[in-house]
């Protein structure tokens, strides 16, 4: 039997819909959830990210339920990247991306020591971490740790994250700073799921936030070979099935395909989303996005994904924010020149990205035709 077909229209409107972008998520901790994490390389682009799709979300609350409330917790996860997820999923997060970093083959190829010596590294920086409060690259300097294994990037910090013994902490001044899980979240369950029990669980969850998706799709955001995640959509499963969407094969939580069925493509609100959106950075073809002319401008060189406004879930072009003191600045990049009346519209949904910095002063420049 043939998998049942999607139009593309119907699509379009759905996954805005199914990420937030229409109707907000309760709270930021179900955001966070529903999206499986919001991806925190630049930390003020997760909290821009959660603020499209929370309502009155600002910057210091999102800190404040990361930092102090510990709702959210902040580690790598999907790519190798740094998100920021709900508490309750940093078990089944650790158990799917679990891989060590490449600052142990580091330490090897330089000739520093060999695996155990590595592995008695790892233990005492564990040691280090649990009579700390919190730990950095300057603890560890002056424990007398290698230079070759400090960085900014986390270093040998890294490895203990991937193993779900420590997460991030505020940063201190330019140092990034980790916590001990049992300092930081002494109360939190560690049930690690099985593997295929984890992997079949954000699976069910990419689905439900960003599906239908093909197997490249799911690839590219989980950071798998093609190969494997092809194997694992194909696999029978009671959630997800295959649909098909202009002769191209798809897949789609049982559960959706019925309401896809009938939705209409909606009147989609104007969007201004930030850096590294989860919505922008979940499928491999953009193509449903933006056409390819602008491609380059959005995904750019180095893995760097600039802000973008949609209008009817199609990128028009980029933004940036500059803050001066008490004072916000938008410059706009348009693909194309804009006409009075989107200016307006625009500088209108600019005001949420005030309030998100709890800034009373804005303006808005464009910059069209760049």
């Amino acid at each position: 039997m043939s998998p049942p077909e999607i139009s593309s229209e119907s699509i379009h409107a759905w996954r805005f819909q199914a990420s937030g972008l229409v109707q907000p998520f309760q709270n930021l901790q179900s955001c966070a959830r529903q999206l499986c994490g919001l991806q925190a390389q630049i930390h003020v682009a997760a909290g821009l990210a959660a603020s499209a799709r929370v309502k009155d979300l600002t910057l210091s609350g999102f800190d404040a339920s990361l930092w102090q409330a510990r709702s959210l917790v902040k580690i790598w996860g999907q790519r190798g990247t740094l998100h920021v997820y709900q508490q309750a999923d940093w078990p089944l997060i650790q158990r799917v991306w679990n891989g060590s970093s490449w600052w142990k083959r580091r330490y090897l190829e330089a000739g520093l020591g060999k695996a155990q010596d590595y592995e008695a590294l790892i233990q005492q920086v564990e040691k280090l971490a649990l009579s700390s409060e919190v730990v950095g690259r300057s603890d560890l300097r002056n424990a007398g740790f290698p230079d070759s294994l400090l960085s900014s990037w986390g270093g040998i910090f890294s490895d203990l994250v991937y193993r779900g013994l420590l997460c991030h902490a505020p940063r201190a001044g330019s140092e990034g700073k980790f916590a001990h899980r049992a300092n930081w979240l002494p109360s939190l369950p560690w049930v690690s799921p099985a593997d295929a029990h984890a992997r079949k669980e954000v699976i069910r969850r990419y689905l439900a936030a960003y599906g239908p998706a093909t197997a490249q799709d799911l690839a590219h955001w989980a950071g798998w070979p093609v190969a494997q995640a092809r194997t694992l959509l194909s696999a029978k499963s009671a959630d997800w099935e295959a649909v098909q969407v202009a002769g191209q094969v798809q897949w789609l939580l049982r559960q959706d395909l019925d309401s896809l069925r009938q939705a209409e493509q909606a009147d989609l609100p104007l969007m201004l989303l930030s850096r590294f959106d989860p919505l922008i950075l979940a499928h491999k073809d953009k193509s449903w996005l933006i056409e390819p002319a602008d491609y380059k401008k959005v995904w750019q060189k180095a893995g760097h994904v600039e802000a973008c406004f949609l209008e009817q879930g199609k990128i028009l072009g980029t933004w940036r924010y500059q803050r001066k003191s008490t004072r916000l600045q938008l410059n706009f990049y348009p693909f194309a020149p804009l006409k009075t009346n989107m200016k307006k519209k625009l500088e209108n949904r600019a005001q949420e990205i005030a309030k998100f910095f709890e800034l009373q002063q804005l303006e808005c420049q464009f910059q069209d035709g760049v």
